[in-house]
């Protein structure tokens, strides 16, 4: 028998391979002494960590930029068309093994691309263009620290469904 409890909060940065930390959605599921995590709607939340962190101002680190390119479902190549040829396989490849680092114009130009294709799958996360433009790059944080998201009820069309939200949006959205 598949025993199960609910998480207040679980670390899923492994799982999302982004920092990720969700609350009161993961399950513990026990069976047979082997425990496992288990997240709904984990493509959706992968999604929308993306577009919150792409809107986050410290630079991506190169974990970030190779998760984040396979999510997009692009190889390195592929990838380097996307952004307008401004960026071969070598730099992209020492992009994400943080060897070189990713310059402003080429970094700007996958955080839109990552926002615009991954914000349909994530619709609990809004995603502003303009900030995005008028963000100011900062320094990378030695340890970022995990995005908090939770799932609520959201009208998406003409059905109500579970979406992802940040921590902060559902906190405001419940005091309002």
């Amino acid at each position: 028998m598949v025993k199960s409890k609910l998480l207040k909060r679980e670390d899923v940065s492994d799982i999302v391979g982004l920092p990720v930390v969700v609350l009161d959605a993961a399950r513990e599921f026990d069976e047979d002494d082997e425990p496992a995590i288990g997240v709904p709607h984990l493509e959706e939340l992968s999604a929308a960590a993306a577009v919150t962190r792409c809107q986050m101002a410290p630079r991506l680190r190169g974990r970030e930029l190779r998760v984040m390119r396979k999510m997009l479902d692009l190889t390195q190549p592929a990838l380097g068309e996307a952004l307008g040829g401004i960026a071969n396989v070598a730099s992209m490849s020492r992009w994400e093994s943080e060897a070189m680092a990713i310059d402003d114009r080429a970094e700007k130009l996958l955080r839109i691309l990552v926002c615009q294709r991954l914000a349909p799958r994530a619709p609990g996360v809004s995603f502003d263009l303009d900030a995005l433009l008028a963000l100011t790059l900062t320094k990378r944080e030695a340890r970022m620290t995990a995005m908090e998201f939770r799932q609520v009820k959201k009208k998406v069309g003409h059905s109500v469904e579970d979406v992802w939200v940040t921590a902060v949006a559902a906190a405001a959205k419940k005091a309002a």
